[in-house]
């Protein structure tokens, strides 16, 4: 049941996705030896069948081992919008830039969630913005990222 190396692997998706199919046919203990993983692997594989499953129909990379996430996904997707319309610009873009960016998004955001409950517009935004003197200072840059 156990492994016979003795050591750790990771597993890709695209390995869990060959797993979850042996299971169809096989027992999980079965399915460990000829994986060469242990039988609480296999469990704890067919127990997040549903999430690996959802992931391989989103077209993410099979191949790739361990998701890591941002901490804060409504910057980090921010970000990366924010990247592109650089990159269409032709602008070049290095970490520091980059770090900064991130910064007065997170600032934005933060400001935005103690003074504003609900808002319907562009426009409520801008009179929020036109309220601070901190975010006004970089108005330009936090409009065109709400456009």
């Amino acid at each position: 049941m156990a492994s016979t190396s003795g050591k750790r692997c990771t597993l890709s998706i695209d390995q869990k996705l060959e797993i979850l199919e042996a299971l169809k046919s096989k027992n999980p203990d079965a399915v460990a030896k000829d994986f060469n993983i242990g039988y609480s692997t296999v469990k704890k594989i067919r127990q997040n069948e549903e999430e690996i499953r959802k992931i391989a129909l989103n077209n993410e990379k099979l191949n790739r081992k361990r998701k890591r996430e941002s901490p804060n996904e409504e910057i980090g997707e921010a970000l990366i919008a924010w990247f592109h319309q650089m990159r269409v610009q032709n602008a070049t873009i290095n970490r520091p830039l980059m770090l900064e960016k991130a910064k007065q998004l997170s600032m934005v955001r933060k400001y935005l969630k103690e003074n504003l409950t609900e808002y319907n517009s562009y426009y409520d935004i801008e009179d929020i913005i036109e309220q601070n003197a901190l975010i006004n200072r970089t108005r330009s840059k936090i409009t065109d990222f709400f456009k």
